[in-house]
C-alpha cells in the first residue's frame, strides 16, 4: 500500500512552520546574547577586572547539614571565579564543630574552595589546632567534604602536651576523630 503524495498546501505549511520557528529561534538567540543597558556607574570596589568574578571582604560561610553546624569558613578576602567554579581566599580560618562539642581550627595565609563539591585547600603557614592543646603545622592542608577528612601531603610538625613529632603525610577523619601518619613518622615523647 502506498501513501498518497502530500498536498502542495501541506508542504507549504510545513515549510512556513520551519521559517517561523527559525525566526523565533534567531530572535531569542539575539536577545539573550545582548548585554543589559548601562544604568549608571557602579561604585569602585577594588573588585578584580576579570569577567565572571566577584570579590568579598570579611567573608563568612557556615555549612549546615541536618540542622547541625558542621563547619564555618572565614576569609579576609574571597574572590569567586565563575568560569572555574572556585573561590580564592586570603587570611583563612576554618572551624569544624564536632559532635562532642569540641572545635577544630585551621588557619593559613591562602586557600581555595571548590564551590561545586565544597572541598577546601588551605596553604601557606598552616596551623591546625586540635582539642587538648595538640597542633599540626604544615604548608598545605586539604579538606574533603564528601569524605569528611582533613589531610596533608606535605611534611608536618605535630606537637602537644609532652609530644613532638614529624610526619611526611597525615590524615584526620572527622567522623571517627582518628589521625593517621604515613611515610617518615618520627615521634618524641617529652615527660
Amino acid at each position: 500500500m502506498t501513501r498518497p503524495a502530500p498536498k502542495p498546501r501541506s508542504l507549504f505549511k510545513i515549510l512556513w512552520g520551519f521559517i517561523i520557528g527559525g525566526l523565533i529561534l534567531s530572535l531569542f538567540l539575539f536577545v539573550s546574547g545582548r548585554k543589559p543597558e548601562n544604568r549608571g556607574s557602579i561604585p569602585e570596589t577594588g573588585a578584580p577586572e576579570q569577567e565572571g568574578s566577584a570579590r568579598i571582604e570579611n567573608m563568612e560561610y557556615t555549612e549546615v547539614d541536618g540542622g547541625k553546624v558542621k563547619w564555618t569558613l572565614r576569609a579576609q578576602v574571597a574572590t569567586y571565579f565563575k568560569t572555574r567554579d572556585l573561590t580564592e581566599l586570603e587570611k583563612v580560618q576554618l572551624l569544624f564543630y564536632l559532635d562532642d562539642g569540641s572545635v577544630l581550627e585551621m588557619r593559613g595565609n591562602r586557600g581555595l574552595i571548590y564551590a561545586g563539591v565544597k572541598d577546601i585547600e588551605i596553604n601557606g603557614n598552616v596551623n591546625f589546632l586540635l582539642p587538648n592543646g595538640y597542633k599540626v603545622h604544615t604548608e598545605r592542608i586539604y579538606y574533603s567534604h564528601s569524605r569528611r577528612r582533613i589531610f596533608s601531603e606535605t611534611p608536618a610538625e605535630l606537637s602537644g602536651p609532652g609530644f613532638l613529632g614529624k610526619v611526611s603525610e597525615w590524615e584526620y577523619d572527622l567522623k571517627t576523630g582518628k589521625a593517621f601518619g604515613r611515610n617518615g613518622v618520627v615521634v618524641k615523647w617529652q615527660p
